[in-house]
């Protein structure tokens, strides 16, 4: 055989010319000899494709088949033929397509697969006149059929020699065990003919060994009649599914799951057994129901919630805790999304935590809140568990969680109080420590870390004696120690020196001020030092001595913030003590009116000798000083330390000098992010070089006072409301989510006839309507519009109705969740009588 390429159009296509293949030429001309009729001749070609061996490989038996074709013709040896199949080509020698041409499309299971050509060489003399008579175009038809039935048997040969190998490579990759049982004449199932290796494996024995053996062989004797009734009724139901007891060859029982399907196979049937071994998953499933059982009453006892979520938060489980502390039954929640029931903002952290937590154990402590069923917010403490299946994918978190929500009310109120003492604390460019009456460190600024070399962790919780005078010997502690005892003695402030060791071991000389700071009873609770670090700094004695009055200053003022009893007084001593202590001649607070954009100076302390003028700053146009009040509202500060030189504003700069102030500073005191006023200093009859010290002490002082005014201006229009409401002429109570009563003025006890408030308080609302009809109406309103207006009819007392205006409002909070119920109610007749008697 040898091959030759050619070109045929724009395809390139590999022409194998085949050399005469003597044997299965013969064997198709000895067939084809002697057969004069044309249908027996093409009949005949048609079959010459079972003369070549079944196991000859397609493209052998194609050859065979061309190179058959030439011999049975008596045509000129310039005959040539040509087979196309699929994607390879065959050719007698010489091929070239010519002029005179005949075709055939060769046809596979009906459709076509490839084309068969004849034709003469161009050697011929006249090749125009040759044509195809009718017997060549029936044995080239011929040849036709036989090369698409030789392609048709060899593909069904090789699709059956395939399934054959998957069937038993199937049989054998198996995971579950399985067996195929004969039946005899009467279909019972009388051996097992097969068995694959998981089958071995499962009952100990060998192939030969299952060959001689029954499904009754194999099965415990309490078993045997149940498993012939299975197999009696799988044969009429062609497939079955049954338990049963089978024996390893070991004798040890195993619980067993058969599967059984009917079917032919080599003409007789057959029963394919799938075999699953349950004894471990029996044993499983009893433990896991005595562990549901121990886990189901923990849960029904237990005060703490558990629920589990799938990987979508829908509840799965939901422990009867929930009820207590959420008001929700199990039924409630279950196929609930957890989702709907958290705070936006924790629903969103809480699913990027539970993705996070894929492929991880769980994830740890997560407090969020969880909506009660009646509307408002509890906070939880969570801990997750993510649950795996058997494949250890992620099917579900079990989360545990407590209520703390009173935990996180005293961490928020002791949060803004450690706020508060920490930006008091940390303003200061100063050390700054806080003792208790031991001795031991409280609070210790970052200034302190600087200077001594410790860190506030390493710090707090350590006796200052002992961690920086330990090394320098008795005497300097039991000074230290006497300094202790004399603030403790009731010496409210006192300044001192000490010398201390700094973490590297190095000398350390501190100038102090210490004041004490009392409890309710008055008593001492902790001490607060200011201290600077004057080592190598003697000669700036005065500069350090200032430095600690206004240290003194702040806290002073820190400590008198934390009670007030008159905000006046307050804020009249905080003026007079910042005005002395930093040698001013004025120092007052002007307050902004920003709907009547005026401003005014409510508070003033005056040096001897300076004239007041506060008269002249009330109801200022805020307009007459623009760039000042952009300032402040920018929460910049003005400082002035020549105004006659440095103020941009003429018209101010003008007004100023007219009394003699020849210095000023001025800082913003806001109220949360509100603007309320403004902090000054000013200096009459000369000018000021005012220090970065004196600015950062006026700014931090300007914060606690915004602090103060806030928190007494909320208290008294609280003081205020609750004055209002005590003293209306109306009837007014509140009650809870629940109609239950929780406060009642003193006109509720009037129209109603009561003599004190405890006999009304826990009442319900609904007690005091006697008409059913009303009450229905009441709440059916409440629930759809939120408030109510109507008269009816109340009770008082005495058992007496009375007629009354009564007004009903649902009270919710900025999220729109239920808060409480408000309530208003006059008796204009009743009550009219009542005040004109008194």
């Amino acid at each position: 055989m040898h091959a030759s390429m050619y070109e045929n159009g724009s395809s390139k296509s590999k022409v194998i010319q085949i050399a005469n293949e003597e044997n299965a030429a013969q064997k198709i001309s000895r067939i084809l000899k002697g057969t004069p009729d044309i249908g027996v001749m093409a009949k005949k070609i048609r079959d010459t494709n079972g003369v070549i061996d079944s196991d000859e490989p397609l493209e052998r038996k194609l050859r065979c088949i061309v190179n058959g074709l030439p011999p049975v013709f008596c045509f000129p040896e310039n005959l040539r033929i040509m087979v196309h199949m699929d994607d390879f080509t065959f050719s007698t020698k010489d091929f070239k397509e010519e002029k005179c041409r005949l075709s055939f499309p060769i046809l596979v299971h009906g459709k076509p697969r490839g084309q068969l050509t004849l034709c003469y060489s161009e050697s011929m003399d006249h090749p125009d006149e040759i044509s195809f008579n009718e017997f060549e175009r029936m044995i080239s038809g011929g040849f036709v059929e036989a090369l698409g039935l030789a392609t048709e048997r060899k593909e069904d040969e090789d699709a059956l020699m395939g399934s054959e190998e998957l069937y038993h490579l199937l049989f054998n990759a198996s995971r579950d065990a399985v067996l195929m049982l004969a039946f005899d004449s009467t279909l019972k199932p009388v051996s097992i003919i097969e068995a694959n290796d998981c089958a071995l494996e499962l009952l100990g024995y060998s192939r030969d060994e299952l060959k001689t053996l029954t499904l009754a062989d194999l099965s415990s004797k309490a078993s045997v009649d149940h498993s012939r009734k299975a197999m009696k009724k799988t044969l009429s139901d062609r497939e079955g599914r049954f338990e049963t007891v089978m024996l390893g060859k070991d004798g040890r029982e195993m619980t067993i799951e058969i599967n059984a399907h009917i079917f032919e196979y080599k003409g007789k049937p057959v029963t394919l057994c799938v075999l699953r071994d349950l004894s471990e998953k029996r044993r499983t499933e009893t433990a896991l129901h005595e562990s549901e059982a121990k886990f189901k009453t923990l849960c029904d006892n237990m005060i703490d919630l558990i629920s589990e979520v799938d990987m979508n938060g829908i509840f799965s489980f939901v422990s009867p805790s929930h009820e207590l502390v959420l008001g929700y039954s199990p039924d409630d929640l279950a196929g609930r999304c957890i989702f709907d029931f958290l705070h936006p903002v924790d629903a969103d952290r809480m699913k990027a935590i539970v993705m996070d937590s894929i492929g991880k154990p769980g994830f740890g402590k997560l407090e969020i809140r969880f909506k009660h069923a009646h509307g408002y917010y509890v906070w939880l403490e969570s801990i997750g568990k993510v649950r795996l299946n058997s494949n250890g994918s992620p099917v579900g978190v079990v989360i545990t969680g407590r209520e703390i929500t009173e935990r996180k009310k005293i961490e928020t109120e002791l949060k803004a109080e450690r706020d508060f003492s920490t930006a008091i604390i940390d303003v200061a460019q100063a050390m700054v420590m806080v003792f208790d009456t031991k001795g031991t460190i409280i609070r210790f600024n970052r200034a302190s870390e600087k200077v001594t070399g410790f860190s506030e962790q390493e710090a707090v919780g350590r006796n200052l004696f002992d961690l920086f005078m330990g090394s320098l010997g008795d005497e300097s502690i039991q000074r230290g120690k006497k300094i202790f005892a004399e603030m403790l003695g009731g010496t409210q402030t006192i300044y001192y020196e000490s010398h201390w060791r700094k973490k590297d071991g190095s000398p350390l000389t501190i100038t102090w001020s210490a004041t004490t700071l009392l409890d309710d009873h008055q008593r001492i609770q902790y001490i607060i030092a200011t201290g600077i670090d004057v080592t190598g700094q003697r000669g700036a004695e005065a500069a350090i001595m200032e430095r600690l009055k206004l240290e003194g200053l702040l806290n002073r003022i820190s400590a008198s913030a934390v009670r007030i009893d008159d905000l006046s007084r307050f804020l009249t001593y905080a003026l007079k003590d910042m005005g002395e202590t930093m040698e001013t001649s004025r120092a007052f607070i002007i307050e902004f009116n920003v709907p009547k954009k005026t401003m005014s100076q409510t508070y003033e302390w005056l040096a001897p000798g300076v004239s007041p003028d506060n008269q002249i700053w009330q109801d200022i146009p805020i307009s007459s000083i623009p760039a000042d009040y952009d300032a402040m509202m920018r929460d910049e500060v003005v400082v002035f330390g020549d105004v006659e030189k440095d103020h941009y504003d003429p018209v101010l700069r003008e007004m100023l000098l007219r009394e003699d102030i020849r210095a000023l500073l001025s800082v913003p005191i806001t109220l949360g992010d509100e603007p309320f006023g403004l902090l000054g200093f000013d200096i009459v009859g000369k000018t000021r070089n005012w220090r970065k010290e004196d600015v950062d002490l006026v700014m931090a002082i300007a914060r606690i006072l915004g602090h103060v005014i806030e928190r007494e201006k909320k208290e008294e229009m609280l003081k205020i409301k609750d004055t209002a409401i005590e003293m209306s002429i109306n009837s007014i109570l509140f009650a809870n989510p629940d109609y239950k009563i929780i406060y009642v003025n003193k006109a509720f006890l009037i129209g109603t006839g009561y003599k004190s408030k405890e006999e009304i308080i826990g009442k319900q609302i609904m007690e005091f309507f006697p008409n059913s009809a009303d009450e229905d109406r009441i709440k059916k309103a409440l629930r759809k519009e939120g408030f109510i207006v109507t008269r009816t009819s109340m009770k008082k007392a005495d058992g007496s109705n009375v007629e009354v205006e009564v007004a009903i409002t649902a009270v919710t909070d900025s999220k729109g969740n239920l808060q409480m119920f408000m309530g208003s109610s006059i008796d204009v007749k009743g009550l009219q009588g009542h005040l004109e008697k008194k």
